[in-house]
């Protein structure tokens, strides 16, 4: 089972996808037990991720995400949730070693960008090298040993990967076949994970 954390508004697109992709039982919840319980874990998009640190924080989740080594994955603002800090005095899971300010969005337009993939990690098989996939906004993270997805036109690092951590920018919701099949691949490395 996948838990998608709940953290008061499921995005109904991402639940579209799930039941799309298929393959796994899902659980859209902020319930300790069932996130312990779970094969793998979706911090999905959310506008407001410093409201989604405390809201974790409050429901007592946030040190128990912390030390999960199950797959988790973090997409849109849910990449943040992921990361060292997201302000000075928000802490964030601390899966990979960025920090964000206000300040760090990219002016960009929500919508689809060319996406190319600088390092075929197993959640990006059966994707082209360069595809395109939507953002709702991006932030600038350094180009390092973790990046394994940039925008193409301006070098910008989308995607990172540690362990069993997965973080993201663009949403697989609203990025048509490409977004199903990067969600195929989460439901299977969570399946082969069981094993």
């Amino acid at each position: 089972m996948i838990a998608v954390i709940d953290y008061g508004t499921a995005s109904p697109e991402l639940i579209s996808l799930l039941r799309t992709a298929a393959g796994t039982d899902y659980k859209i919840t902020i319930n300790e037990y069932d996130i312990l319980k779970a094969d793998g874990i979706i911090l999905p998009n959310i506008s407001d991720p410093i409201s989604a640190a405390k809201r974790l924080k409050i429901m007592n989740l946030f040190s128990q995400l912390r030390l999960m080594n199950k797959p988790v994955l973090g997409l849109g603002s849910g990449f943040l949730l992921m990361c060292e800090y997201m302000r000075t005095n928000t802490d964030g899971l601390g899966y990979f070693p960025y920090c964000f300010t206000e300040a760090d969005p990219v002016k960009m337009k929500p919508g689809s960008y060319r996406t190319v993939i600088t390092n075929r990690i197993s959640l990006l098989e059966n994707l082209p090298e360069e595809c395109s996939l939507y953002y709702d906004r991006i932030y600038k993270v350094p180009n390092d040993v973790l990046e394994c997805m940039e925008l193409k036109e301006k070098g910008h690092s989308t995607g990172v990967a540690c362990d069993n951590h997965y973080a993201f920018q663009f949403l697989p919701e609203l990025s048509g076949e490409h977004g199903v099949t990067f969600m195929k691949n989460f439901i299977s490395l969570v399946g082969n994970n069981q094993s």
